[in-house]
């Protein structure tokens, strides 16, 4: 067996030089290109709060968990087969048929529910935005096949810009449309321009075309693998979608705004991490499932560089959430800062949670993988209903309390209990982080004991934060071995550059 020590974040020795160089490579043009688009986001975010009021966005929001339901057909999960293994071309083209005809069966369905929907809500307009999401839903549809395949092949340079790019367009249509009419239609504006975007750079970049499909007994093995991945998303979606349901139904426009916004503001920043480095991890996490040391380094090494990257920039807004949302979103939106500081704890350790997905599909336990869906959906579905009456901020509480006292240790076991990452490895390789964490918060609040809060200070306040949890996490071992790893591969990729 191999030793705890083995755990700790080391520069993994991947024995394919062209993987290590392109991921490491990937990685750093990915990251780039995220910290640019989430400094788009953010600027469309903090423009469009401006903008738009929060009783449309609360409109925006009630039509928002249909469109996201929808996207769950796009693929239904067997896209991860494309990334995960090497298929022939008649795989490629049943699958293609195979999604497009499940996604368009569904966007009818939900085409012809949406007055029931806007029924539901008792706000006739969100059948509107339902019949229009029917549509976007369908572009991602199109665009799914094309960027598994570039997922595949390793083309991390043209995902990350691409995903930019689209986003980029996405968000200027959306504050082009909200200085002509500032309502739900120009929040909208958004996803339709970004998957349109998607699509075309997708197909022209994949240079691949679907043919006929044909019967092929195979195609149920590649069903059955995407069936676990597809399980784990429906159950995921309600899981992430049951607070906006509930407080759609039982609250007003504006707190669902609110809350909404705050949601938005704080996990979308993560989420444009996790989910492009996502594209990289799994796939050659993948490749290296028969390599064990080599998995186990590379995926340690990644997840700390993602802590590192995200956790003090959480701890800043839980620290300091209560200035920075009138600064950002303006007065009206002041009522969503205790919901935000809620909101910022349950984030702290969601960047570790994400990954399961990459562990427990990489592995080919897609099974166990929609098994912690179902225990996840029954929990925070039960969370929220019993919050009902308490509004936003009991959502939002509870949403904390489900993050970090059931997901994060439940999740640390089913990741750990097979496989070359155990619970050892996780508990020894991250222990640094905790102590991370309790570093920025005070230097941050003893900051603002001596001298207040202004504009300037809270931007002193999260370069501290960043600095105290650095320093915090050399103390242990494993913390500075991870230093050493991230000297190294940045050394790494300065030589590549000078080369090139």
């Amino acid at each position: 067996m191999t030793s705890v020590e083995s755990s700790a974040p080391s520069p993994p020795p991947v024995a394919e030089p062209s993987l290590q160089g392109r991921s490491v490579k990937g990685t750093a043009v990915t990251m780039v290109f995220q910290g640019c688009k989430m400094l788009v986001q953010i600027g469309s975010v903090v423009a469009l709060a401006r903008l738009v009021s929060p009783h449309e966005f609360g409109i925006y929001a009630m039509a928002l968990p249909i469109y996201v339901f929808s996207l769950l057909f796009q693929d239904s999960g067997t896209t991860q087969a494309i990334i995960q293994r090497e298929l022939t071309k008649t795989d490629l083209n049943n699958i293609f048929w195979f999604n497009l005809a499940v996604c368009g069966a569904i966007v009818l369905l939900l085409a012809l529910a949406a007055p029931f929907i806007a029924l539901f809500y008792k706000t006739p307009v969100v059948a509107q935005l339902v019949w229009g999401f029917c549509g976007v839903t369908m572009l991602n549809c199109l665009s799914a096949q094309p960027l598994a395949l570039l997922t595949r092949r390793l083309h991390f340079g043209f995902l990350a810009g691409i995903d930019l790019a689209s986003y980029v367009l996405g968000a200027a249509a959306s504050l082009a449309v909200a200085l002509i009419h500032p309502g739900y239609w120009a929040l909208f504006a958004m996803p339709l321009v970004t998957a349109l975007t998607n699509v075309v750079g997708a197909w022209i970049k994949a240079s691949w075309s679907p043919g006929l499909p044909t019967r092929d007994p195979k195609f149920l093995n590649l069903a059955r693998f995407g069936s676990g991945v597809f399980a784990f998303n429906l159950l995921n979606y309600f899981t992430r979608n049951a607070d906006l349901v509930l407080l759609g139904r039982y609250a007003s426009a504006a707190a669902l705004g609110a809350y909404d916004r705050a949601n938005r503001l704080i996990l979308f920043p993560i989420q444009q991490i996790n989910i492009p480095l996502g594209r990289i991890f799994l796939p050659v996490l993948s490749r290296l499932a028969d390599k064990p040391e080599e998995y186990r380094a590379f995926y340690l090494n990644g997840v700390a560089a993602i802590l590192f990257a995200t956790q003090p920039g959480m701890v800043w807004l839980i620290c300091d959430g209560r200035e920075i949302i009138p600064i950002l979103l303006g007065a009206e939106w002041r009522g969503a800062a205790d919901i935000f500081v809620w909101i910022g704890a349950a984030a702290l350790w969601q960047p570790l949670t994400y990954t399961a997905g990459w562990i427990l599909v990489s592995q080919g336990r897609t099974g166990a993988f929609w098994r912690w869906g179902l225990f996840n959906a029954i929990v925070s579905i039960g969370g929220f209903a019993a919050a009902v009456p308490w509004g936003a901020m009991g959502f939002a509480v509870v949403y904390a309390i489900r993050e970090n006292v059931i997901r994060l240790p439940v999740l640390i076991w089913l990741m750990g209990r097979r496989g070359p990452v155990t619970i050892l490895h996780f508990l020894k390789g991250f222990a640094p982080y905790p102590a991370g964490c309790v570093a920025a918060a005070a230097i941050i609040l003893v900051r603002r004991s001596l001298m207040g809060s202004s504009l300037i200070s809270l931007g002193v306040d999260l370069v501290l934060a960043y600095l105290a949890y650095g320093v915090a996490i050399m103390l242990f071992p494993d913390g500075r071995k991870f230093w050493n790893s991230a000297l190294h591969a940045g050394q790494g990729l300065m030589r590549k550059s000078i080369k090139a």
